[in-house]
């Protein structure tokens, strides 16, 4: 060996040796550096497994054998699958009102003061200072909480006083006792305010106040309120000549039909993530010096998903 290359080497040997330079934040990255392509060396190719290992094709490599223990995970589009499975099977959570609003009083409440502007619409008439859709009315109409289009107004006015009786087959006190008896009847069924038709598994996860346990029924036995006034619209408004006073009747019920079932976004939210949670992201293992794959044989589902699952953890090790 040339003087120069002897003086060099000894040189860098001692310098190797040099506490100082060992301690040294280069020296620990020089370390780390070897170790990584040590241990990336020690590890067998993978090269094939990159090109083609599609199911089908055939295995044109070596034996493949595991150097470590790893899970096998399972496909991607498998498992968002199962997920979507989760979401569309969950019993939506929705959380009872322990006390209904008292409709009887609120009804009664609306007939009194519906009855007191039809009854002030009346004696402008007979005083010739107005009619049924006269600003003199307007304040007595905003306390209603219902708003009528003057057709609606003029065709409940003509029924109250009477002057379409004949051909509506019915009395404004008739009117007004089939739309409270509906509303009622219906109001005494569990009604969510939630679409009815977007509920997948149909089926519902009813909570209670106080009640760690929920109930879960199937949607056959609740209504939205799609339904409920479908129901009214067929069965209680059956005013053929006058489609005027079925809009103000359904205008009415809509506005007394309350939801006692309201949906419960976190506690659904919650019920999807522990069942996903639940879902198993592996299907099995490969342990250590197992062969994974066998020259010249072909690719099936599952040994795709072991080469995959192989190159994910080879990966994340590097």
């Amino acid at each position: 060996m040339p003087g120069f290359l002897k003086l060099y080497s000894s040189k860098a040997v001692r310098y190797l040796k040099n506490t100082e330079f060992r301690q040294s934040r280069l020296f620990k990255l020089l370390i780390a550096s070897v170790t990584v392509i040590a241990l990336y060396l020690m590890l067998p190719s993978y090269k094939s497994t990159e090109t083609n290992n599609e199911v089908g094709a055939i295995w044109s490599s070596e034996d493949l054998i595991a150097p470590f223990t790893f899970p096998v995970y399972k496909d991607e589009s498998e498992y968002d699958l199962e997920v979507k499975e989760v979401k569309n099977n969950i019993a939506i959570v929705f959380d009872k009102v322990s006390e209904k609003i008292r409709i009887k009083d609120s009804l009664e409440k609306f007939e009194t003061e519906l009855r007191n502007i039809l009854t002030a619409a009346e004696n402008l008439e007979k005083k010739k200072d107005g009619y049924i859709n006269s600003e003199n009315l307007d304040s007595l109409k905003s306390g209603l909480g219902i708003q009528f289009t003057f057709p609606e107004w003029e065709s409940v006015y003509k029924l109250y006083i009477n002057e379409n009786a004949g051909e509506s087959k019915i009395s404004f006190n008739d009117f007004l006792e089939k739309i409270k008896n509906g509303i009622i009847d219906l109001n005494s069924k569990d009604i969510i305010d939630y679409d009815k038709d977007k509920i997948l598994s149909k089926k519902v996860s009813i909570k209670t106040t106080n009640d760690r346990l929920q109930n879960v029924i199937s949607t056959e036995q609740i209504y939205d309120r799609a339904e409920i006034l479908s129901q009214l619209n067929s069965e209680i408004f059956l005013f053929e000549k006058d489609s005027l006073l079925k809009t103000a009747g359904l205008k009415i019920a809509e506005h007394f039909i309350y939801d006692n079932l309201k949906y419960n976004a976190e506690l659904t939210k919650l019920e999807i993530d522990n069942r996903i949670e639940q879902i198993p992201r592996t299907i099995g293992i490969v342990k250590g010096n197992e062969r994974i794959i066998s020259k010249h044989d072909p690719i099936n589902r599952f040994t795709k998903m072991k080469l995959d699952s192989y190159k994910k953890i080879r990966l994340e090790r590097i």
